[in-house]
């Protein structure tokens, strides 16, 4: 639980959600409860060595930065 707890608490904040549409928000303030089925979930994952083909999926959005930059050139 204290792993769980600190890496809830670095998480950043103001941040878009994945495709769960869960904010950081959502765990930082979700309390105990949240926190106890997180907890289960991790533990269930790591006995059982499987991961959801849900969770290996990614959306990557790029944002153009640079004002002298080549929008093409990455």
């Amino acid at each position: 639980m204290h792993e769980l707890e600190r890496a809830v608490r670095s998480l950043p904040r103001k941040k878009s959600p994945g495709h769960d549409y869960i904010l950081n928000e959502h765990l930082i303030h979700g309390g105990e409860s949240v926190k106890r089925l997180l907890l289960l979930l991790f533990n269930s994952v790591a006995q059982n060595a499987y991961v959801q083909d849900d969770w290996q999926t990614s959306i990557i959005i790029p944002i153009y930065k640079g004002k002298d930059r080549e929008k093409a050139d990455p």
